[in-house]
């Protein structure tokens, strides 16, 4: 087996034993800067790995055609002999736009490892559809800018910013301030956020590119000068109030593609009950937009996309249990998680607040 970086120099080269399916390696690489020890068991079909740093343990799944994305530098297989490659080397590298051969593994890669760091409400499956989506419209050559109305510390708009291709921006839009939700949690910090997430991870963001404001005291056309045209993939998460919701849905009417996608978030949340009544309404009196698919967010686009998102949705049935619904008269895809996986990201969510709170503590005592 031979796995090449985008230079065709050679990462790994293994011969499974003879009997075996399996081989390893011992190697030492630069993770964006950072000095890790890698064990790689390599097979026809993928790469199972244990990653090893100073700090936190990551078990990683990856195709060995991506295995290029995560051994980001490697200079030998001596663990003790590793030496810094040169800064232009490691800034090459470091940034998620250079290093990936393209849009659809800079999307696998966020979803699967940097999307963990990013505090946010977006769960695992929603992210999973999104990445979908998103790599359907890459394959299909559909172009358009991306937008999200609602932002936060960029959890989703990080993953559509790494969705542009050239010629293509997106769309930050948000007061990106901390309000009474949010003031003195873990999620406090809205300000500055997003574009500390952004450098962490490479991600270069234009001025134009966000916009602080509230979506209730802007037009249509605002956004389409800040994006110089139409949006294929837009994502409303602001306000939650039956006029913001009503008021952000015709933005979107009015600046979408053809072929552009929805995401409508918290419909059905018990919590939020006018996001269900604005949306349901707002879908009643168009013709122009159908739903598609349904997880704790809302999925629409013209219907003669549905059909289209929905195939490239089926993809995901190894990961999430699909059924259909229907909603306004319309077949819905219905995307659930198991239990036990909606159980562990529960989890997963409340041991990194409880470890942040722990660390803000012992930091203020000190």
């Amino acid at each position: 087996m031979r796995v090449e970086s985008q230079d065709s120099s050679t990462l790994i080269e293994t011969t499974p034993s003879a009997g075996l399916k399996l081989s390893g390696c011992l190697c030492s690489i630069y993770d964006r800067g950072i000095k890790v020890r890698i064990i790689a068991i390599v097979s026809s079909s993928g790469v199972a790995a244990g990653l090893f740093g100073d700090k936190k343990p990551k078990i990683l799944l990856r195709a060995v055609k991506q295995l290029p994305e995560r051994l980001l530098f490697m200079n030998s297989a001596n663990t003790e002999k590793a030496s810094i490659p040169p800064a232009g080397r490691r800034q090459e590298w470091s940034n998620f736009e250079e290093a990936m051969d393209n849009v659809s593994a800079a999307i696998d890669r966020y979803v699967g490892h940097s999307m963990k760091k990013v505090r946010g409400y977006m769960g695992s499956l929603d992210s999973l559809v999104i990445a979908a989506l998103l790599k359907y419209q890459n394959n299909a050559q559909i172009r358009g800018h991306l937008c999200e109305i609602g932002v936060h510390h960029g959890r989703l708009f990080l993953m559509l910013a790494l969705a542009r291709r050239q010629g293509e921006r997106s769309l930050a839009i948000d007061l990106f301030e901390d309000d009474a939700i949010n003031s003195g949690t873990v999620h406090a910090g809205r300000d500055r956020a997003l574009l500390v997430n952004a450098r962490r991870f490479g991600v270069g963001l234009s001025d134009e590119e966000i916009y602080k404001t509230s979506s209730l005291d802007i037009k249509a056309q605002d956004i389409l000068e800040r994006t110089t045209g139409g949006v294929r993939f837009f994502s409303v998460d602001g306000c939650h109030s039956y006029r913001g919701v009503e008021h952000d849905l015709r933005l979107v009417e009015q600046t979408l593609t053809p072929e552009g996608v929805i995401a409508i978030d918290d419909f059905f949340s018990r919590s939020w009950p006018d996001v269900s009544f604005a949306t349901g309404a707002f879908l009643r009196h168009t013709d122009k937009l159908v739903p598609f698919a349904i997880t704790s967010k809302l999925y629409v686009s013209a219907p003669a996309e549905a059909e289209k998102y929905q195939t490239a949705l089926h993809e995901l049935a190894d990961v999430a249990q699909i059924s259909s619904v229907e909603i306004l008269g319309k077949t819905v895809l219905n995307l659930r998680q198991s239990m036990l996986k909606r159980g562990f990201d529960v989890l997963q969510t409340r041991l990194r607040a409880a470890l942040a709170w722990n660390d803000k503590w012992f930091s203020h005592i000190k």
